[in-house]
């Protein structure tokens, strides 16, 4: 059996778990797909561990632009109610 691993990477995120997440994923031999809004592209601190990622080979692709600080706290705790 086969799983796919997939993570969401969004603007409240630390940086440097991108890496750690990658270092741990890698000695565990895993492969995983990163899905990020294209705007962290404009953010300094999510830059290296992007460019990171995509040189370990993890696939990378988006999952929007932007989102609204309620869709996020929404997608991180609450429901689609709290949108």
């Amino acid at each position: 059996m086969r799983s796919i691993l997939s993570f969401d990477i969004h603007q409240d995120d630390e940086p440097h778990d991108i890496d750690v997440c990658a270092e741990r994923l890698e000695s565990a031999g895993r492969e995983a797909s990163f899905f990020i809004p294209t705007s962290l592209l404009a953010v300094r601190a999510f830059r290296e561990p992007l460019r990171h990622l995509a040189a370990r080979g993890f696939e990378l692709g988006t999952h929007s632009h932007d989102h609204s600080k309620a869709e996020t706290a929404a997608l991180r705790g609450g429901g689609r109610r709290d949108l």
